[in-house]
């Protein structure tokens, strides 16, 4: 019986990967509306709703609307996005609620979840994002900007 080249080998597995990757383009415009879905119709924990809600914040933005029921479900995904769009909450939020919900998780002091950015501002805005001690629900925060220090000579 004959042996798969190395070159139908890497399209079978090119193939496989295929399978398990979905995008989606949208509109630059895409912001949240009245008829965007909330965070409690798609099952985010009922804290993180009130935390959410007590900032102003009821619908999702569209990339939140899309990444939210995917990264609540335990999966892997990339988001792309202007500024202002929603990015934060949209893998922030699926974090919290993972956090919240995960009984099977004590809270014994071990780290439970890491979040790295490029600059020390987009930290600092993670950071707010995220700390509403409601959206927390008795877990710790604990942000190290780090970044570039200039040699004086």
């Amino acid at each position: 019986m004959a042996q798969p080249s190395n070159s139908e080998e890497s399209q079978q597995h090119e193939s496989d990967l295929d399978m398990n990757v979905q995008t989606t383009v949208l509109d630059d415009g895409a912001t949240s509306t009245a008829n965007s879905p909330t965070f409690a119709a798609l099952g985010v924990h009922p804290a993180i709703v009130e935390a959410l809600a007590e900032k102003g914040i009821d619908h999702t933005f569209a990339i939140q609307e899309l990444t939210l029921p995917l990264a609540m479900a335990g999966q892997d995904l990339i988001g792309q996005a202007r500024t202002g769009m929603g990015k934060t909450y949209g893998f922030g939020v699926p974090l919290l609620h993972r956090l919240v919900t995960s009984p099977d998780r004590p809270l014994d002091g071990t780290p439970r979840a890491l979040v790295v950015v490029p600059t020390r501002e987009l930290c600092l805005q993670v950071e707010e994002d995220l700390a509403h001690d409601r959206c927390r629900n008795g877990r710790r925060m604990a942000t190290r900007p780090a970044g570039y220090v200039p040699c004086q000579f």
